[in-house]
Parts: structure tokens; C-alpha cells; sequence
């Protein structure tokens, strides 16, 4: 347990050191919230085995989805800059999973039992990190390859893998969270 835990760490610090090598000075760049709208599909009751299962499974096909997508916009991006801020990962499922989980995550946040009540929170905290982070490397693609390029280590692919390894920051947690 201990060496995952390490592994897990790992992969998160390094997304942390990675973005915090690019030049530049520090920004508040405020994360959105997951569901800032309210969706109008009923979202259907989940207990919180479900709702652990289902955010593990959300978070493995959110990396697989940044896994999938990340390096041909890095390679768009090395051969056509103009469509380098075309990385989309939350669209369709996976933003509508997003809002289904973090709406089953308000409803066990409004439990009685303080168990289920930290779940819910839990949950939606999840659903908001993993979201904003994704979101903001959408949103600000472009710039983040702009600053990279002009850092000290300006490869965008380092040992086989995106110099910004998201996908297995995600990976990593959606194997912890279960």
C-alpha cells in the first residue's frame, strides 16, 4: 500500500513540478466547478459503494480519454500552432458522467449520517479537481506548449510521454479511488 500510495504521489508531484518549471510568473488561474449548471436529467440515487465504483471508472476513462487526445494535439501542435487550442477531453460522456456523479455527491452530502455525508463531499471534490484540471489545461493548451518551448527543457514528448502527463496523474487516482 505504502509503495502505491508513493507511486500515486509520484505521478501528482510531478505534474506539480512540471507545471511549476514553466517561466512565467504565477497566476491565479481558478479552477470552474464541475456543474456550475444544473443538469436537467434526474440524476439516479447512488449509495456510495456505487458512487466510489462509478467515480473510479469515471476518473480511469477521463486519463484514458486525455491519454488518447494528448499527443496528437501535441503533434498537431509542432506542425500547425493555429490549432494547437483544439484539445478537447470533456465533451459528451464524460462531462455527463461528471455532472451525474457530482450531483449524486450533493445528494449524499445532504445525509444525515456523517459517513455518507463526507462521501458526497468527497465525491464532489473529486469530480471539481479532476475537472478543473483537465479544463484548464484545455483552456490553456496553447499557452502552456508557448511556455514550454521556451523553458530550459523544451521537448513536448519525454521518454515516449507528454512532458504534462495528465493521463497518468488520472490514471493513478482513478486506481486509488477505488
Amino acid at each position: 500500500m505504502q509503495y502505491e500510495r508513493r507511486m500515486m504521489e509520484t505521478a501528482l508531484e510531478a505534474l506539480v513540478a512540471q507545471i511549476r518549471s514553466l517561466p512565467g510568473e504565477p497566476a491565479d488561474l481558478g479552477m470552474p466547478r464541475a456543474a456550475a449548471t444544473t443538469s436537467a436529467a434526474t440524476t439516479a440515487a447512488m449509495d456510495k459503494t456505487s458512487l466510489r465504483a462509478r467515480a473510479a471508472a469515471w476518473l480511469t476513462a477521463l486519463g484514458a480519454a486525455v491519454e488518447a487526445s494528448l499527443p496528437q494535439a501535441l503533434a498537431r501542435a509542432t506542425q500547425a500552432w493555429d490549432q494547437a487550442d483544439g484539445f478537447v477531453v470533456l465533451d459528451g460522456a464524460v462531462r455527463d458522467e461528471a455532472l451525474a456523479l457530482r450531483h449524486a455527491g450533493e445528494a449524499l452530502a445532504a445525509s444525515d449520517d456523517v459517513e455518507t455525508r463526507a462521501m458526497g463531499v468527497e465525491a464532489r471534490l473529486l469530480v471539481d479537481a479532476a475537472v478543473g484540471l483537465v479544463s484548464l489545461i484545455e483552456r490553456r493548451f496553447a499557452a502552456i506548449l508557448r511556455l514550454r518551448l521556451r523553458s530550459v527543457t523544451p521537448e513536448l514528448v519525454v521518454d515516449g510521454r507528454p512532458f504534462l502527463d495528465v493521463a497518468a496523474a488520472l490514471a493513478e487516482a482513478g486506481r486509488r479511488w477505488r
